[in-house]
């Protein structure tokens, strides 16, 4: 944050720097605290941090403040800077994941509850939250905030969730607008799309029709390709180095689904999506193993 001078959003709405009368209301056996804290900083001086366990069940705590803040106006979008418990790719028996809400009450005194994540990360992360359409259709403004909710506590022993910087506003989605690049220096396919590449000069690479091949190593070779049958081909390459035959038959999809590991067992007429290579023995000498590869 420092380094790139980001600051919190123009929009935020409750920055937690002072907690004086807020509550942490307790339910289906959880416990928790609700202090505010500097172990883990953010923007201002304070964050606020959940200290909250529950049952194998399934327990849920609100934080609210002393009354409902009103928003200013209309929204669509939310955000909530958090600082969770957990890596979602890391399985962790003693720690399942969380939910985290946010309770907005409208004109009529109907509190909705907006789901915002999942906990799944162990460091700060910007919970970013569009408020679906069905939802905004059924609130009736003006509305305010009325609380943080975190439910589908299951674990017994205490976490934590540290959040800042609470934001309700109106996401502007503007159309994304992009330079034409230069134009590929490639014959397109048949209805290749050419993207962006539309502009008015040319790449420089690939620097020849068949692209970025690189080149061979060994400067006395030939190479050719054999049709063995109306649907079996056979691409060789013959040089000093080495020889090497790629053969190719197509078959329907069933008959490819374990491809052979060896000459004996090659099928001779039946092969599809896969591909096999094999070194060409010298005069005289034993066929070596097939090496399988995909296509």
């Amino acid at each position: 944050m420092t380094w790139v001078d980001r600051q919190a959003h123009p929009k935020t709405l409750v920055d937690f720097e002072e907690l004086s009368g807020w509550t942490l209301e307790l339910h289906d056996g959880a416990t928790g605290e609700l202090p505010r804290r500097r172990e883990q900083q953010m923007w201002g001086m304070y964050v606020c941090r959940f200290w909250y366990s529950g049952t194998p069940a399934g327990s849920h705590v609100v934080a609210r403040p002393p009354k409902p803040i009103p928003i200013p106006e209309r929204l669509d979008s939310i955000e909530l800077w958090g600082y969770g418990n957990r890596w979602g790719w890391v399985p962790e028996a003693t720690t399942p994941p969380a939910e985290v809400a946010v309770l907005v009450c409208d004109a009529r005194g109907r509190e909705f509850t907006i789901q915002l994540a999942g906990i799944h990360w162990k460091q700060w992360w910007l919970i970013h939250r569009r408020v679906v359409r069905n939802t905004l259709e059924q609130i009736v403004w003006p509305a305010s905030f009325t609380g943080i909710e975190i439910s589908r506590i299951r674990h017994t022993e205490p976490r934590y969730l540290y959040c800042d910087s609470l934001a309700f506003f109106t996401g502007e989605l503007r159309p994304l607008e992009f330079k034409p690049q230069p134009q590929r220096n490639l014959i397109p396919f048949r209805q290749q799309i050419p993207g962006l590449n539309v502009g008015p000069r040319k790449l420089p690479f690939p620097t020849r029709e068949q692209t970025i091949l690189p080149e061979n190593f060994e400067p006395q070779y030939r190479t050719r390709t054999e049709q063995l049958a109306p649907a079996a081909f056979r691409l060789v390459y013959d040089g000093r180095d080495t020889r090497i035959a790629y053969e190719y038959r197509p078959v329907p999809e069933t008959s490819a689904r374990s491809p052979p590991r060896s000459t004996a067992d090659r099928p001779s007429d039946r092969w599809t999506g896969v591909a096999y290579a094999s070194p060409i023995p010298p005069k005289g000498g034993c066929p070596p193993a097939t090496c399988s590869l995909p296509t």
